[in-house]
């Protein structure tokens, strides 16, 4: 009889430390599986993804380089980094190609870059950007990019800039044609590089930013305006600001 109670007490002991024992195990298992937090992603330590954008020319022109607003736009494609330092607030970088096109009015105040005019006239500026930006969040988020500002700034570096002319005759010419389309490149009067101030208002992917252009578009070097003969030492200055939308791709 003793012995039938010992065998009964140490199988009960037995019984309640297996279970335990597998307790332990699933519970270790399960919190490495839940402290393994991953360093990328939309609202994490580490994320980039791809944007396109369209925005058009808002700011004020100037009296000699007038341009027609609506047809006056620009175009970028490019990369985005952003770094999280904490909920609200991250740090990133902008890598992007940018197309500026200037559609310029024909009138009899036009200087830039002459006073020629012609049924259809723009100047077409690409530019690759390096931009560096503050952010700011707001709003709940989970692991996605949310509500956020950005403030920051930009250089760009022009590497192609082309003066584009059109023109219909209403009879051929000694070549027999109708029309005529001029465009001319590597113009001396342009600055080598420009920079911006610029802002953003983001919804996850759908951001609505404007851009600021702080430095000059045109040279003042004397030698390129000598020929006009009329007193001027600089272009008219194009419209500086810009409005658009982005959309995030991702």
């Amino acid at each position: 009889m003793s012995k039938q109670i010992l065998i009964l007490i140490i199988s009960a002991k037995l019984l309640m430390i297996l279970p335990a024992n597998s307790q332990d195990i699933l519970m270790e298992e399960t919190v490495i599986t839940d402290t393994t937090i991953p360093e990328s992603g939309p609202n994490m330590k580490n994320y980039n993804h791809t944007f396109i954008g369209i925005g058009f020319a808002l700011g004020p022109d100037s009296l000699g380089s007038n341009i027609n607003y609506g047809k006056s736009f620009a175009f970028s494609f490019g990369y985005r980094y952003k770094a999280k330092i904490n909920n609200f607030y991250a740090l990133g970088i902008d890598l992007q190609y940018q197309l500026n096109s200037f559609s310029l009015k024909q009138d009899s105040t036009k200087l830039f870059p002459n006073d020629s005019l012609h049924d259809k006239e723009k100047v077409k500026f690409h530019n690759l950007s390096l931009g560096f930006y503050n952010r700011f969040n707001y709003g709940k988020r989970g692991n996605y990019i949310g509500n956020f500002v950005d403030i920051g700034m930009e250089i760009e570096l022009p590497f192609l800039v082309a003066h584009i002319t059109k023109d219909e005759l209403k009879e051929a010419n000694e070549n027999n044609g109708k029309a005529i389309k001029t465009r001319t490149t590597k113009l001396d009067y342009i600055e080598p590089y420009n920079y911006s101030a610029y802002a953003r208002i983001g919804f996850n992917r759908y951001v609505l930013s404007a851009s600021y252009r702080l430095s000059r578009l045109f040279t003042s070097d004397p030698k390129h305006y000598s020929q006009y003969n009329n007193g001027i030492n600089k272009y008219p200055e194009l419209p500086a600001l810009s409005i658009g939308l982005e959309i995030g791709i991702y």
